[in-house]
């Protein structure tokens, strides 16, 4: 994928199984110095990787998430979000196979430690890493699940937007002098330099329950678009990630490259992945 390349798309409504929330879901991907962002959406209509068997194990029928990959090399975002999106999956199906009445939570903070543990053994993942935003659809409700620099919005269905998650920043400014975030999945030179402790794989988890999601709205960003213009995320959600509004958030990441050229800005635009779910 070229710098500058656009790619988004619009997907069809998604009815799941026995009555539960219908799921509309719009997505954004604009390119920028790296072409290290991805995007993963997978439901139990054509379920790939352990969707159906997650299903029928903790009755779970959507996942999806925007991806922030970071480290040796660019052009690499759909390569990251996928390993890293189906090695999540196959341990949280593991894990529910050997505690079949588990605790939500912990399931997928086990899961996401045991994801973290199988790319380190991997030579690959010991210069890159990758944060995310997550959302897992459940016949309970839906969760959440934040590692990183990423942001989640609500907006209820009375129009008022909530940030949900808090950014995960090392306090002294960048872990090992490298990294400006202190929780992500690979990166296994730095962990073996600051330890786990320093850099860890263990998100956060939110649960919301369909009744306080009914006519509302969710919107799962990198780092990128928040970074670029903060107050464009009521846009955001109210456009639905529209074509004006991509073209608009285009414009901007432009003018900050041009900027980056003419030697007025140190750092130039970075990718800009979005995801937006709408509950009916």
């Amino acid at each position: 994928m070229e710098i500058g390349e656009t790619v988004s798309r619009i997907t069809e409504r998604f009815r799941p199984k026995e009555g539960l929330p219908q799921i509309h879901y719009f997505q954004m991907y604009l390119t920028g110095r790296a072409g290290q962002d991805g995007i993963r959406i997978d439901t139990i209509r054509q379920p790939t990787g352990y969707l159906q068997e997650l299903w029928r194990l903790a009755g779970i029928y959507f996942m999806a998430g925007v991806f922030d990959g970071h480290g040796k090399e660019n052009n690499t975002g759909s390569k990251i979000a996928k390993i890293a999106f189906e090695k999540f999956q196959y341990y949280l199906a593991y894990y529910f196979r050997q505690n079949p009445r588990a605790n939500f939570e912990k399931a997928l903070k086990t899961a996401s430690n045991w994801t973290d543990q199988r790319l380190l053994k991997s030579e690959w993942w010991q210069n890159r890493g990758v944060c995310f935003e997550m959302v897992i659809a459940a016949k309970d409700g839906l969760y959440l699940v934040h590692l990183g620099d990423g942001q989640t919005y609500l907006r209820d269905n009375k129009g008022k937007i909530q940030l949900l998650t808090t950014p995960h920043k090392p306090p002294g400014g960048r872990v090992a002098g490298i990294l400006a975030v202190n929780r992500s999945w690979g990166d296994g030179n730095v962990k073996k330099t600051v330890g786990i402790q320093a850099l860890s794989p263990i998100p956060d988890v939110i649960k919301k329950h369909w009744k306080e999601l009914q006519g509302a709205s969710l919107l799962l960003t990198t780092d990128g678009l928040p970074s670029l213009a903060k107050d464009s995320i009521p846009e955001a959600l109210q456009t639905k990630l529209s074509q004006d509004f991509q073209k608009k958030v285009r414009t901007l990441m432009d003018q900050r490259n041009q900027a980056h050229r003419e030697g007025k800005i140190n750092v130039p635009a970075d990718d800009v992945s979005c995801l937006l779910l709408e509950f009916k």
